[in-house]
């Protein structure tokens, strides 16, 4: 994986390098290393790195991504693998930590010296885990350590349960928003909300004003305390799972009362919405090793370049696409031309007049599919909506090019001329 995203930046100074070439190259005669340069213009370039919206959808920019980002994610993981206890990255490197002290090939100083600790003490004091991980009765009657089972007895992956409930019921949201705080802080909210528009007719009016000010800290009173309500359910919900799940579970075992509790599988919903990329990627890393080293590198060849692809590419929106339904405006002659211009479209992709619907901005995004660039929006208030917020508002060049394929990039000084130019030259009216 890490060597895909060198291989996706195109950081390698040798041209033509890629990963089967990789593999084949050897160590010249005389020498003990061949050294793999990397280009000076990407050398300081940050692998993991934060994404940004532009006109052309999600990219990825050139500032590296922050604590908080990998904390967030990592605890996201931890509940989508269904860890009882929130997955941080400190507990990755506390069990690599535990990993170098248990081997018998690195020595204290050693295992300090890659941690950088100062002493022992801070191993034994932070890092060292406070369940016993060694099997302490085999050592007292004499007999060989089950070191495999006491290790998955004690670690964190023993908590592993893909049903632990990670979202709530709607009668659990309902009980949220009639928490007696979150009631309380709403009506302080739409108090200060009230006198604000007394006052300046509109809460967007107000701003700048202590009007403003007072309902803007309302606010931020409120959705703190729905938040913290949320989070108290979500224990709530989740020591009662602890509790109850345990005993249905043994109850349906022994046969003696009680229906079995529901199915416990993974929930496969997320796989409907993943793209080959990602699909290309779990098929190379999620698969045993082979024994011949030809084998192990075209497999490792094949992981490089899908990650690589992934890295290149763009995943399809989670969101919800809207139900097809006749994006023709009222009347029989515009529904008349409007079909008339779907059946050219069999022919011509790309045509220069679009159906009304159309974005021209996803038109000439090559890196999506044929598909997301010919969609037809609901109506003309989504596809003004979603030219807008995808693609206007991350504007940041000075001129405005066409981006449909046919358009010959033509450029405009303001974002008028080009909506103008989108509505009489291609028929979208954005």
């Amino acid at each position: 994986m890490l060597l895909g995203l060198p291989f996706a930046d195109d950081a390698f100074a040798a041209p033509g390098l890629g990963p089967k070439q990789l593999f084949s190259l050897r160590i010249p005669p005389g020498t003990h290393e061949l050294r793999i340069a990397i280009r000076p213009s990407k050398a300081e370039l940050p692998l993991f790195r934060k994404t940004e919206n532009t006109v052309q959808g999600v990219k990825v920019s050139h500032q590296a991504v922050t604590e908080n980002w990998l904390k967030e994610r990592s605890r996201c993981l931890g509940e989508i693998t269904g860890f009882e206890a929130p997955v941080k990255p400190y507990c990755f490197r506390r069990g690599h930590g535990e990993a170098l002290d248990s081997s018998s090939h690195i020595s204290d100083p050693q295992r300090n010296l890659i941690l950088q600790h100062s002493s022992s003490a801070v191993f034994q004091h932070n890092y060292l885990s406070r369940y016993i991980t060694q099997d302490t009765q085999a050592a007292y009657r004499g007999l060989e350590p089950q070191t495999a089972l006491i290790r998955a007895a004690s670690g964190m992956s023993r908590s592993i349960d893909p049903q632990r409930p990670r979202s709530m019921t709607d009668d659990q949201l309902a009980n949220v928003i009639r928490h007696p705080e979150v009631i309380l802080a709403r009506r302080i909210r739409d108090r200060w909300a009230k006198h604000a528009r007394a006052q300046y007719t509109t809460i967007a009016r107000s701003k700048g004003t202590s009007a403003h000010e007072a309902y803007q800290h309302a606010q931020r009173a409120y959705m703190r305390a729905k938040r913290d309500a949320r989070k108290a359910m979500v224990q709530q919900v989740n020591t009662r799972y602890r509790e109850e799940q345990p005993v249905a579970e043994i109850l349906w075992q022994l046969k003696s009362r009680g229906t079995r509790p529901p199915e416990r599988r993974c929930k496969r919903e997320a796989e409907a919405v993943l793209s080959s990329e990602r699909r290309r990627v779990l098929a190379a890393l999620l698969t045993f090793t082979p024994s011949e080293s030809a084998d192990c590198h075209r497999q490792r060849s094949e992981a490089i370049d899908a990650m690589t692809a992934l890295c290149n590419g763009q995943d399809p929106s989670v969101k919800r696409v809207c139900r097809g339904r006749e994006t023709c405006p009222a009347g029989a002659d515009a529904k008349r031309a409007i079909c008339t211009l779907a059946q050219t479209t069999k022919t011509d992709p790309f045509p220069m007049k679009c159906l009304p619907t159309q974005c021209i901005f996803c038109m000439g995004n090559e890196e999506l599919s044929q598909a997301k660039r010919m969609k037809a929006f609901r109506n003309r208030d989504g596809l003004k909506g979603h030219f807008e917020r995808k693609h206007l508002r991350h504007h940041t060049a000075t001129q405005l090019r066409c981006p449909h394929p046919k358009c010959g990039n033509e450029e405009f000084k303001h974002m008028n001329h080009l909506r103008n130019h989108a509505a009489s030259i291609h028929g979208t009216i954005t």
